[in-house]
Order: structure tokens, then C-alpha cells, then sequence
């Protein structure tokens, strides 16, 4: 009986312990994934601002976006992101050369996050005449 005692006390105590050695570390999210342009006319471009947040609990730094066939990035209001604030990134859609239907491609956003340094977000055009 005394020993269950006595390892009931060292895994509460360990369990207790274990929030104070946690490593603090910036983690993303990307929120309205998919992100959507809706409607696009063919020879268009339209712009629509996305938001990313850091849940975390350290600074978030975005290192760079990639993106892919007539989308790009055309602002990010924060490189650097505090923990539970948000950073609006503006993407343009460029459908000149496109073609009528669902246009799908993808992000990718590198930051400092351990757990996740690249998110690839897909963004949807629904192109049409």
C-alpha cells in the first residue's frame, strides 16, 4: 500500500512539473483554409485578404511565401507575429490567362514554427467568362 502511495505521489508530482520544462515555441494557423477568391472573371484580378495567427507561445516570424500560376502576395501586414495576435496577407488573383472552371493551387508559408515550417493552403478561383 505504501509503495502505490508513493508512486501515486512521484507521477503527480512529475505531472505537475512537466508544464514548467515545457519549451515555448510559435505555432501557426492558417484560418479560412481553403482560401477562397469565390467568383473570378476571366482577364480579372481580384485581391482578398487572409488571416494568419500565432497560437503559440513565442514570436511567430514568416520567412517567406510561395505561391504558384497567377497568384501571388501582395502584402503581409506583420513578418513577426506575437503570440494569440494575427497578420493579414493579401493575395491577388490574376485569372487573365485562365481558363472557365475551379482554378486550385497552393501557398506555401515557411515561418518558425518547429512543428510545422512550411503550410501549404490551397486557394480556389471559380473562374468564369
Amino acid at each position: 500500500m505504501q509503495n502505490i502511495q508513493a508512486r501515486s505521489i512521484f507521477l503527480l508530482l512529475l505531472l505537475l512539473t512537466v508544464p514548467l520544462f515545457a519549451e515555448s515555441r510559435p505555432t501557426i494557423e492558417v484560418l479560412n483554409a481553403p482560401w477562397d477568391f469565390g467568383q473570378t472573371k476571366i482577364g480579372s484580378i481580384s485581391e482578398k485578404i487572409f488571416l494568419i495567427t500565432n497560437t503559440g507561445e513565442k514570436d511567430l516570424s514568416i520567412k517567406g511565401v510561395r505561391s504558384c500560376c497567377g497568384y501571388s502576395m501582395v502584402e503581409l501586414s506583420s513578418w513577426v507575429i506575437a503570440p494569440n495576435e494575427q497578420s493579414e496577407i493579401t493575395i491577388s488573383c490574376n485569372s487573365e490567362f485562365k481558363s472557365p472552371g475551379i482554378d486550385k493551387k497552393y501557398f506555401t508559408i515557411r515561418s518558425n514554427d518547429p512543428d510545422n515550417p512550411e503550410v501549404r493552403v490551397l486557394v480556389i478561383s471559380h473562374i468564369i467568362e
